[in-house]
């Protein structure tokens, strides 16, 4: 109606056993033989409000029915795409598959935003290095809403994940609940890529002796494969838990900071296959 465009809108008749018929995109016209009668017209097209309008028909009457349908007004969509473990944005392209709906996040904050016409789409977000996502969205008229994206990467040979913040009762093995939520985090990952088999590394700082730290280092790794194993279901034939103790610092162990940073669990992808 705004235009006065043609549109190509499904054309049906309620109450009745009769096919729905599409007008034509070039010109918006349809037509349609009836018997005489009473007849509801519907007419719809996505993204447009529907419209009806109930007819009389008598024997041999011809009778034009026009529908100027309104759009209905574009509500925002927005959110941010980040990595699923550490994080970090991602410059992703997001899309609305066989639609003109597309846009990029922004790689520096992995903010996305844009409109839709009120619907169900499925929104589909891809980025190189990472496992495409598809996910159900209803966007209502008048609501905004805010949608966020957490992609894996796609398991490659030799990556490795370094995790600073998972944490453990002080000279235990025992995982604390604060270090849950990463490691469900690399639950989803080892999901998203079902063939990747890992070695889980535990590290120590320099505090204590070398059997200690390699003990220690050694049961952690294991506690970690565990948790995994029991609160997600992964084939524990993917996951190898080994201690190295002290012998790969990452920093100094002659500061405080630096053996925080020493004090950790790396995942490395050893096979994908």
């Amino acid at each position: 109606a705004e235009t006065g465009e043609p549109l190509s809108a499904q054309i049906s008749f309620p109450g009745t056993e009769l096919s729905p018929i599409v007008s034509d995109p070039q010109t918006g016209i349809y037509s349609i033989e009836l018997d005489p009668g009473t007849y509801r017209i519907h007419c719809e097209k996505e993204g447009y409000r529907w419209k009806e309008r109930v007819v009389s028909l008598k024997e041999k009457e011809e009778m034009i029915v026009d529908f100027a349908l309104n759009k209905k007004p574009l509500v925002l969509i927005t959110g941010k795409v980040i990595d699923n473990i550490d994080e970090k944005p991602i410059g992703a392209n997001i899309s609305i598959p066989n639609t003109e709906y597309k846009t990029i996040s922004d790689p520096s904050t992995g903010i996305y935003k844009f409109q839709l016409p009120p619907g169900s789409y499925i929104l589909h977000v891809e980025a190189e290095g990472y496992v495409p996502q598809d996910e159900p969205i209803i966007m209502k008229e008048g609501t905004p809403l805010v949608k966020d994206f957490r992609l894996k990467k796609i398991a490659k040979v030799g990556e490795r994940i370094r995790l600073q913040n998972i944490y453990f009762d002080t000279g235990k093995a025992t995982i604390r609940p604060e270090s849950f939520p990463i490691l469900d985090q690399v639950a989803e990952f080892l999901k998203a890529n079902p063939k990747a088999t890992v070695e889980i590394q535990g590290h120590t700082d320099s505090i204590g002796s070398d059997s200690y730290n390699m003990s220690l280092s050694q049961a952690r790794a294991e506690a970690v494969r565990s948790y995994l194993i029991t609160r997600h279901g992964i084939d524990p034939a993917r996951l190898i838990a080994r201690g190295y103790g002290e012998t790969m610092p990452i920093a100094p162990n002659t500061s405080r900071e630096g053996r925080a940073q020493n004090r950790r669990v790396e995942f490395v992808i050893i096979k994908t296959e």
